[in-house]
């Protein structure tokens, strides 16, 4: 799994990309959220050519690969194993729903950029990469036909439905659907990174 960046023009033509690993460096862990987010803030940067251009940007858009309400983050994620448990874990049993939903990444940004003397009116934007994927393809593609479902095949599996050129709302993180209900073994949940025996990541990732 990898951070990628990419810098788009005004008429969403991409200007300029950028990709760095996830993990901090030396086997450590984030042991904050604003860590991560100083790590997007660079990564940001290394596609501008001055730091004047945070002036130029509109909008931050970040695809998230989890579950996401009101753009914040709201479930478990592979991303979070590089976080200390106090701050969140990617395995779900770890993690409470108040825990997960303290985590406000857009704020963690501003502040961020608010250290570094950066006054930018940019906005920020936060959604699951399932969501995100499909947005892509309504940009940037003549979709033919009254309903399309996205698949997004990586580390996990996500995607959308686009139905009337909208995209439906509902669950974008496929990969946790229980795809075998008469799975008849003991579902193995004692270690880390692990979902119930059945779902669709089994078969798809």
């Amino acid at each position: 799994t990898t951070l990628k960046f990419t810098l788009y023009d005004a008429r969403l033509l991409p200007k300029a990309s950028y990709r760095c690993g996830t993990a901090p460096p030396a086997g450590k862990r984030y042991s904050t959220l604003r860590n991560f987010a100083e790590v997007l803030v660079h990564g940001i940067e290394r596609l501008l050519p001055d730091a004047d251009e945070w002036q130029r940007l509109d909008v931050v858009g970040i695809s998230w690969p989890g579950v996401i309400r009101d753009q914040k983050i709201a479930g478990a994620s592979g991303i979070l194993k590089h976080f200390d448990e106090g701050v969140a874990s990617n395995w779900i049993r770890r993690n409470s729903v108040e825990k997960i939903r303290s985590l406000d990444l857009i704020s963690d940004l501003r502040v961020v950029l608010a250290a570094r003397g950066i006054n930018s009116p940019v906005g920020f934007g936060l959604a699951n990469d399932g969501f995100c994927e499909a947005l892509g393809r309504l940009l940037h593609i003549d979709l033919r036909g009254n309903t399309w479902a996205v698949l997004k095949l990586g580390t996990g599996t996500a995607g959308a439905v686009i139905r009337g050129r909208r995209i439906v709302e509902g669950l974008t993180e496929f990969g946790k659907l229980i795809m075998n209900v008469y799975h008849d073994g003991p579902h193995e949940m004692t270690t880390e990174n692990t979902t119930p025996d059945g779902d669709l990541n089994k078969y798809a990732s």
